[in-house]
């Protein structure tokens, strides 16, 4: 299972974005391997379409306090962009 993992400052801020993501996007502590702040991020699992077509993470850097968005598979975590 492949997830994408947005990180924020704070658990406000991942509220917000979570919200504004709407479904299929949820709150989730932050895996270990991924560190955050707050501890607190927002999860989405990727089908197999996205992996294969990539994974557009330019719409998650408009999110005040992101931190980071990360590809966590099975091998370990992906950066794809980081504040």
């Amino acid at each position: 299972m492949t997830r994408l993992y947005v990180t924020f400052d704070s658990h406000y801020h991942a509220l917000v974005a979570k919200r504004s993501l709407g479904k299929g996007f949820s709150l989730a502590p932050t895996p270990r391997s991924i560190s955050s702040s707050c501890a607190s991020c927002v999860e989405h699992e990727l089908s197999d379409d996205e992996i294969v077509a990539g994974v557009d993470f330019e719409k998650y850097v408009g999110f005040a306090g992101m931190e980071g968005a990360y590809i966590l598979d099975e091998n370990g975590k992906v950066v794809l962009y980081e504040c």
